[in-house]
């Protein structure tokens, strides 16, 4: 007698019902996948972005970065807008009585909303 080449029904259903169990799973994780990678994007598009604003900053005279908050106009990176804000304050000695020590701390904070909910990314550095 011989025998018939190929899958048996039964072969072939218990293929499928593997296949109907794995797949969900492995869409979650794709999808999961892709959020966390455009997040940080996102991220990573803030953080250069307040990065330029500093660098910018450090190229001005220390007479013409004006001490205070001040806003920049928002940006479009990779279709997400971003907005800055940015602090100067004298460094101060840490003592019974602050003192004036020369410098400026500056506080870079870069924020951007996505599905209602609002991040921001927050650089320090220090302009003379």
């Amino acid at each position: 007698m011989r025998k018939a080449a190929g899958y048996t029904i039964l072969e072939v259903l218990v293929a499928v019902i593997i296949l109907a169990i794995a797949l969900p799973g492995l869409t979650v994780l794709v999808v999961g996948s892709r959020k966390a990678q455009v997040s940080s994007l996102r991220f990573e598009n803030a953080a250069a972005f307040g990065q330029h604003i500093y660098d910018s900053l450090s190229l001005l005279p220390p007479t013409k970065v004006p001490t205070g908050t001040r806003t920049a106009t928002p940006q479009v990176l990779d279709g997400q807008t971003y907005t800055v804000t940015w602090t100067k304050t004298a460094l101060m000695s840490t003592g019974a009585s602050p003192v004036a020590v020369g410098g400026n701390k500056v506080e870079i904070k870069v924020g951007w909303t996505v599905g209602g909910k609002s991040h921001e990314s927050v650089l320090n550095g220090v302009l003379p």
